[in-house]
């Protein structure tokens, strides 16, 4: 018998295996074109969001840096600063500013 006494463990396994066997049948079932272009375009949809996401997200930690950065503290500076790649997280990575959005999406996701 099992620990606490109710079932038998060979009675929790054979529940496990037809569990499996019906999850196997769910998924196993092929898609149709329809269903198959419903995926695509909801998974487009979502990395679109992802990268227009990122996109903003990059913009404004480096306008918030750029305009700590100015005295005045002045939105337009700071803007005018990132457009030109002559804030401080621009000219850091130089280069490697076109993969900044996956490199801070990579830290956000863990």
């Amino acid at each position: 018998t099992g620990s606490n006494g109710d079932k038998p463990i060979a009675t929790h396994k054979q529940e496990a295996a037809e569990s499996l066997q019906e999850l196997r049948s769910w998924f196993s079932v092929p898609l149709s074109a329809s269903d198959k272009v419903m995926v695509m375009q909801g998974w487009n949809k979502v990395l679109a969001f992802k990268t227009a996401f990122s996109e903003a997200l990059l913009l404004h930690w480096r306008i918030l840096v750029a305009t700590q950065d100015d005295i005045n503290g002045s939105a337009s500076a700071g803007i005018s600063a990132v457009e030109t790649n002559k804030d401080r997280i621009g000219v850091a990575l130089k280069e490697r500013l076109f993969d900044a959005e996956e490199l801070l999406m990579g830290l956000l996701d863990g």
